[in-house]
C-alpha cells in the first residue's frame, strides 16, 4: 500500500497529555502555533460527547442512532494552501489524529461494537477547487496506515455523504485500490 501518508507517532509532549485539565484532543504532527483561543491546531482533532457535555443526559444522536461521541477533525480550508497536495496532507493529518484520539480514548472499551465513521473531511466548503477523488484517496490511505498502528481501535467505516450523487470513497476504492490489489 502507498505510504505517502505514514501513520502518526505520539511524542507525548503535546499539551493534550496534560492531566489537569484533561484535554480530549490529538494534535500529533501539527504546528501547535496555529492554535488560538477559538481554533485547535490545524490538522488536529477534538472529541466531544453528544449529550450534555458532561457524559449524561440524552440527545437525538444518542437515543435514535446510538452515537455517543463525535470526533471533530480540524483542517484549514483549501484556500489557505499553495496547492492541493498540501491541503490533502493536512486533511489526512486531521483524520489520522481522529483515529489516534479514538484509539487513545479506547472508544470500543464501553461498547466493543463501537466504530469510527469517517466522512469526506475537508469536502464541502473547505474543498475549494481540490479534486474530491484525490482527497478521498488521501483520506483512505492515511486512515488505513493509522489504523494499522492502533492498539484499541479495530474498525473504521468510510461514509460517503448521502446527498452527493458521486460516492468519492467508493470510487477511490474501486478505481485506485482495486488496481493496486490486483497488481500485488
Amino acid at each position: 500500500m502507498n505510504n505517502k501518508y505514514p501513520a502518526l507517532v505520539a511524542t507525548k509532549k503535546k499539551p493534550e497529555y496534560k492531566e489537569n485539565p484533561y484535554l480530549p484532543i490529538s494534535s500529533v504532527g501539527t504546528d501547535y502555533t496555529t492554535a488560538n483561543e477559538t481554533n485547535l491546531p490545524a490538522g488536529s482533532a477534538l472529541m466531544t460527547d453528544t449529550l450534555d457535555g458532561k457524559g449524561g443526559g440524552s440527545s437525538v444522536l444518542n437515543n435514535n442512532k446510538g452515537i455517543t461521541h463525535i470526533i471533530h477533525a480540524a483542517p484549514k480550508p483549501r484556500g489557505d494552501f499553495k496547492n492541493d497536495a498540501d491541503f490533502i496532507r493536512q486533511v489526512v493529518k486531521s483524520v489520522q489524529n481522529s483515529l489516534f484520539l479514538a484509539d487513545r480514548e479506547d472508544i470500543q472499551k464501553v461498547n466493543p461494537a463501537d466504530e469510527l465513521a469517517i466522512c469526506l473531511v475537508g469536502g464541502g466548503i473547505y474543498l475549494g477547487a481540490c479534486p474530491p477523488s484525490q482527497l478521498a484517496e488521501g483520506i483512505i490511505r492515511g486512515a488505513i496506515n493509522q489504523l494499522a498502528e492502533c492498539k484499541n481501535l479495530k474498525q473504521i467505516i468510510f461514509v460517503d455523504y448521502d446527498k452527493n450523487p458521486v460516492k468519492y470513497f467508493e470510487k477511490a476504492i474501486l478505481e485506485k485500490f482495486s488496481q493496486e490489489i490486483m497488481n500485488n
